[in-house]
This record gives C-alpha cells, structure tokens and sequence, in this order.
C-alpha cells in the first residue's frame, strides 16, 4: 500500500516527493506553509548564519521587517518542535545578535532511521 502525504508533509528519507512535501524518515510531520518555507530557506545553507532580515524578506516580502519580527520567533518554535518529532532537536540554532543557523548536514539526514 503507498504512503498518503498531505501536502505540507516531510518525512526524512531525503526525498521531495513534489513541491509542498520534504521527505525525511519514516516519520511524516506536517508543516504549514510558512514553515515549509522556512525550513527550505534554512536548509538551503546549512552551517551558515541567515541573519533575520534576509529571513523576514524571504518569508513576507516586501512586508515591514518590524511587523513580522515577532512572527519569525514563533515560527522558528514550531518548526524547532516539528524538527524535534523527528529526532532532529539540535537542527536549528540561534546565534545571538545575528541569526539562526541550520545544524543538519546531508549525512546525518541520510543517517537517521
């Protein structure tokens, strides 16, 4: 029988199943959108700090970085907690001042079962 994913779903076997679902496991976690976009804009430079303005003008363009300041920290809680469920609990980091920074490089991906 397949696996039905909903379309904001990830599962950690490192596939992309189509444009709204982020493979990774046999675990299915379902993000919503703006999650789903953060986790990619993370993803995209692991290692990397993104500082929270670039993150603010990828989430809500052309929006005023001090009106969704407050919602990226919130956002950044849940997609910590959904990244938690899947045994990732340390993938994202905050860098004080700067930014955050995504922790999970392609191996340990690959390496989780």
């Amino acid at each position: 029988m397949r696996q039905q994913h909903h379309p904001h779903a990830f599962s950690t076997d490192n596939d992309i199943n189509d444009e709204d679902n982020i493979a990774f496991s046999f675990n299915v976690l379902f993000l919503q959108e703006m999650e789903r976009r953060l986790f990619f804009c993370l993803k995209s430079k692991p290692g990397e700090i993104i500082d929270r303005d670039t993150l603010i003008t990828q989430l809500w363009p052309g929006c005023d970085k001090c009106t969704h300041d407050e919602n990226l920290i919130q956002l950044i809680c849940k997609l910590r907690r959904s990244l938690k469920m899947a045994g990732f609990a340390d993938a994202i980091t905050t860098i004080r001042n700067k930014g955050y920074k995504y922790n999970i490089d392609h191996d340990r991906e690959n390496s989780f079962a």
